[in-house]
């Protein structure tokens, strides 16, 4: 929990033990800075005073990430949904209610156990409400769990290093004849190389699919049969589209 606290300090810097003197709970503290001058305090219950030294490591390591965070103007909030009112369901729910009020949007981790992976998590919840605000700019509530494989396809190289050569042959020869070929593979990889499928979609007699595949095959020299193949060609079309390559 953090809140404002100027008052009774404590120690400048690391994880210090304090009362709470209205309820006599003991709280492990930490004092969060924000361009070096004190901002709000983290406080957490403990049992008693006798703390392991990795766990205030573990607070402090928590503090710093909140700072980062502060640093950025983000609020960063961890919930523990064991001791919430509210399930999953209903708790992001009530959220999503909260953040459309105010105007507000949030990005979401997983949900995780393991407080020493904090930081983790916040890349998580980062990249989640960056992906969600990209792909679904109306909404207000990202949960990482749905933007998982954009994670994956966010490459740092260009798609001309990474992606299986095949298609940008295919792509050139497109453009060159006015074929359809990348997207007939594409359209084909997506449908699970489902002929019925890719034909309906393709508005195309399934004769005429399968003359194009294998017309893509020759020309290209890559077997649809070899499942590693297969799954290059599936994430290269994916890359291509979340780098928006231009065809």
């Amino acid at each position: 929990m953090a809140r404002r606290d100027p008052a009774s300090r404590g120690p400048e810097e690391g994880p210090f033990i304090y009362r709470d003197s209205s309820t006599g709970q003991l709280l492990l503290c930490l004092n969060l800075k924000v361009n070096g001058r004190f901002f709000a305090r983290l406080t957490g219950e403990i049992p008693d005073s006798q703390l392991p030294a990795a766990l205030t490591r573990l607070f402090a390591r928590m503090g710093s990430s909140l700072e980062d965070m502060l640093a950025l103007s983000r609020l960063f909030c961890v919930r523990n949904l064991r001791l919430s009112l509210y399930n999953k369901e209903d708790f992001h729910q009530e959220l999503i209610y909260f953040l459309r009020e105010n105007v507000i949007k949030s990005g979401f981790s997983m949900i995780f156990k393991d407080l020493k992976k904090l930081p983790l998590y916040r890349r998580q919840a980062e990249e989640a409400l960056s992906l969600g605000k990209k792909y679904n700019p109306t909404q207000w509530c990202y949960l990482f769990s749905q933007y998982q494989l954009q994670h994956l396809l966010s490459t740092p190289y260009p798609a001309r290093d990474v992606c299986c050569q095949a298609l940008f042959t295919l792509m050139e020869i497109d453009r060159k004849k006015g074929s359809d070929l990348y997207q007939t593979l594409k359209s084909y990889l997506y449908n699970q190389g489902n002929a019925t499928k890719t034909s309906e979609e393709l508005f195309i007699h399934r004769t005429t699919l399968i003359y194009r595949i294998k017309a893509i095959s020759e020309l290209t020299g890559i077997s649809l049969e070899n499942p590693d193949t297969y799954l290059h060609l599936l994430l290269s079309c994916r890359i291509l589209e979340q780098q928006d390559y231009l065809l």
